[in-house]
């Protein structure tokens, strides 16, 4: 399934397991989930990492972007809490303590009427 979201086989499994390495909880996180062996796209995802790492370290000195970056992620964030699952009855939903530390506004999230509870036309 992961070959399906990515262009190059195998780059989801390599992705994967760099955000599961170096655990806090000292485990090998990968082999526990039973992943399979990263192959060469292992080095496209430590090259892109190194990169965003080179770029996110100039954002301070870049003027404005900082603000500019923390408004895109404050639209983007704000359109995943709109965001409906596939179920249509589920919203997302982030607890209210991130709400309030992202500074994040809450909008009440679009009720479904169930096919039990619609009343039907005269």
């Amino acid at each position: 399934m992961l070959d399906e979201l990515f262009v190059l086989p195998g780059y989801g499994i390599s992705l994967m397991r760099f955000f599961l390495d170096g655990s806090v909880f000292g485990l090998n996180l990968a082999e526990l989930l039973a992943l399979p062996a990263a192959n060469w796209t292992r080095h496209l995802v430590r090259t892109r990492a190194a990169q965003k790492h080179f770029v996110l370290s100039w954002l301070p000195r870049v003027p404005g972007a900082q603000s500019r970056r923390r408004a895109f992620s404050g639209f983007f964030t704000q359109r995943l809490i709109l965001l409906q699952r596939p179920d249509k009855h589920t919203p997302f939903e982030l607890p209210p303590g991130l709400l309030e530390t992202w500074r994040l506004r809450h909008e009440a999230p679009v009720q479904q009427p169930h096919a039990s509870t619609a009343t039907p036309p005269p």
